[in-house]
């Protein structure tokens, strides 16, 4: 086979389409600069978020014995000999906190809860969603993720310390204890990340594709940590330069990559749903949401005389569109008042006979009217101006329209 053909034949592939749809949502969403303003965010937020979770641990009777896994678990994070001063401090804030009050366990619960906010704000970019959540909601999310979700891992780490780190055949057999730590290990990064892509975004995230993701990103940051180590141990050469301060670069290197893994891991679980029904080739080829808009506009016509609505899962089944791009689509809808959500539910705000598709082709595609009225403006109109005068029907006749349409051509052309 010549080169020629065999780049034929992968560009026919749907696994290397996807890719290169995986590829530009990367350069799109510039996952490196996102990174770097969340390291900022975190060397701020470090030290008051760890503080007051093991203040709320150390005062709540129930949670108390919990409160020494904490700073194991993140101790499992920076495990390399080069972080040795950090963890060492991390370990003597419990003796620093008896005299906490509660105003400043609260300021540690703001300084805690920004970086919440810049993490939620980076998700909510990745799903596209641009108008964020009501502040009651953001403020269950934020204590939801800062307190069940390394309360979760402080349970299940002393599972493993207390029960099954102590079993016979663990101690006689020291590598299937190796192998065992890793399998929590991952369990546990999958189960924190899983809720950190499931709840955050203000978008809907199928169950699936958040476990998936957290699952491979988990992976990936378990393998980041052991090559990092190694470089570490065996070709630092930063004691060289910094010295004494040769932990500080290093950390923030290492909070960044953490960073860049973990976005890579949201990029990849937002575009999951695009695989389904190869909705990346439509991503890759255009954007047509005048399209799409209509196909959704109509689905939801159906449910307007009995006033069901349909959620995002079976709106979907009409449109071949990701989640991302179709609850962004569904926004606008909103914005322009042609829809409105009830709880979980979508529905038509106004009546079909209502819906014009001139308007949502000034919307979707181009205006009408040139804005500015010179000589290419007017030939701009005079080209669409046929076209667009077929368009100056109601939804409710397009409908009828459709119904004929397929008297004539029963099988739907598949995309």
């Amino acid at each position: 086979m010549s080169s020629q053909g065999f780049l034929q034949k992968l560009k026919q592939n749907r696994l290397f389409n996807f890719l290169q749809f995986l590829i530009n949502r990367f350069k799109h969403f510039d996952i490196g600069y996102s990174a770097a303003s969340l390291t900022l965010s975190t060397l701020t937020a470090l030290v008051p978020t760890v503080t007051f979770l093991i203040y709320l641990f150390s005062n709540t009777p129930a949670f108390e014995q919990f409160s020494g896994q904490i700073l194991i678990y993140i101790a499992s994070f920076l495990e390399s000999s080069a972080f040795n001063a950090i963890t060492d401090y991390l370990g003597t804030i419990p003796d620093k906190i008896g005299n906490l009050s509660i105003i400043a366990a609260g300021i540690l619960l703001i300084s805690a809860s920004f970086l919440m906010s810049v993490i939620e704000t980076t998700f909510n970019k990745i799903w596209q969603v641009e108008k964020p959540r009501h502040f009651f909601w953001r403020v269950l999310i934020y204590l939801l993720v800062i307190i069940i979700g390394p309360l979760s891992i402080a349970i299940v780490s002393s599972f493993w310390n207390f029960y099954v780190k102590n079993l016979d055949f663990i101690e006689v057999f020291p590598l299937l204890s190796n192998l065992s730590y890793s399998l929590v290990s991952l369990l546990l990064y999958t189960l924190v990340i899983f809720l950190m892509f499931r709840l955050i975004p203000y978008r809907y995230v199928p169950n699936t594709d958040a476990l998936l993701g957290a699952f491979i990103t988990s992976l990936a940051l378990i393998i980041i940590k052991k090559i990092f180590t190694l470089y570490v141990l065996k070709f630092n050469r930063y004691e060289l330069i910094y010295g004494a301060f040769a932990a500080i670069p290093l950390f923030i290197l290492y909070v960044y990559i953490l960073w860049y893994t973990l976005l890579s891991g949201a990029v990849l679980t937002s575009s999951l749903s695009h695989f389904k029904n190869n909705a990346f080739k439509k991503q890759n080829i255009s954007n047509n949401q005048f399209e799409d808009a209509i196909r959704v506009l109509s689905q939801l016509s159906h449910s307007s005389k009995n006033n069901k609505g349909f959620k995002i899962q079976e709106i979907r089944k009409s449109v071949t569109m990701g989640y991302d791009a179709l609850g962004q689509l569904l926004d606008r809808l909103q914005q322009l008042g042609y829809t409105k959500k009830e709880l979980l539910h979508w529905k038509l705000n106004i009546d079909p006979e209502e819906i014009k598709l001139s308007d949502l082709f000034d919307e979707f595609v181009i205006p009408a009217n040139p804005i500015q009225k010179d000589l290419c403006g007017k030939t701009l109109y005079s080209l669409i101006k046929p076209g667009f005068e077929n368009l100056d029907i109601s939804l409710e006749d397009f409908l009828e329209l459709e119904k004929q349409v397929k008297k004539t051509t029963p099988h739907d052309t598949p995309y």
